[in-house]
């Protein structure tokens, strides 16, 4: 290109010489013209390579998008492994069972419990049958309780409490959570026992609530409550 700018420059100073009455404006117009003609030549092969590799690059950044929106969307749809949301996992909240006397049961100091009435709730195969709350999945749990026992002026008996698991291998109720308190002869208001811990459990444990003194037991929801979740 380059050569046939000068080829066109030349024969135009051919022209030049051979017009020699030529006006010298003409000559200056046809040397402009020849001039900018070879500077378009000059620069048009960088500004194409340019254009070029600029264009190689904007396919390749495309691509990468590409792939990075296929990798993503491979990774919506993977298993998370064995976990479940919060929503998902068995939890119950139960409440003392209110009324003046509970129902005769072989456990004799067994707290009775409601599961659907007030603040209760049991949910995603928790089970309450009385007075045992079963467990559907194996895994760790939280497990809690509290129980408030009225004062009793006079009465110095210690106040124990307990959650005991039966598990359907063994049978026979095991401890899990124990707390003992003195109990306040002399104290003119109720006493609050609380626990809470992580158990592991299987499928089919069930859980119960075991108090001294149950007579003493205060039947108020948000006194005197039980319950678990899988974590």
């Amino acid at each position: 290109m380059e050569g046939g700018a000068h080829t066109m420059l030349q024969e135009e100073s051919g022209l030049v010489q051979q017009t020699g009455g030529a006006p010298k404006r003409v000559r200056k117009a046809l040397l402009a013209a020849a001039c900018c003609l070879l500077a378009v030549c000059t620069l048009g092969a960088p500004t194409a390579y340019v254009l070029r590799r600029n264009s190689n690059a904007a396919k390749q950044s495309a691509s990468a998008v590409q792939i990075q929106t296929r990798s993503l969307h491979a990774s919506k749809h993977q298993p998370t492994g064995v976990s479940h949301p919060q929503e998902d996992k068995p939890r119950a909240h139960l409440t003392v069972r209110r009324g003046m006397e509970w129902q005769k049961i072989a456990e004799m100091n067994a707290v009775q419990w409601e599961d659907t009435i007030g603040l209760a709730f049991n949910r995603k195969g928790m089970t309450y049958v009385k007075p045992h709350l079963k467990v559907p999945l194996s895994g760790d749990y939280f497990i809690y309780t509290q129980v408030t026992f009225r004062h009793n002026a006079g009465k110095t008996n210690p106040l124990h409490l307990r959650i005991q698991k039966i598990s359907l291998s063994y049978g026979k109720p095991e401890d899990l959570l124990v707390s003992t308190e003195r109990s306040c002869a002399n104290c003119n208001f109720a006493q609050s026992i609380y626990l809470g811990g992580v158990v592991t459990l299987k499928e089919g444990d069930s859980l119960l609530v075991i108090a001294s003194e149950i007579h003493m037991v205060d039947k108020t929801e948000h006194k005197t409550f039980f319950g678990a979740f899988l974590l």
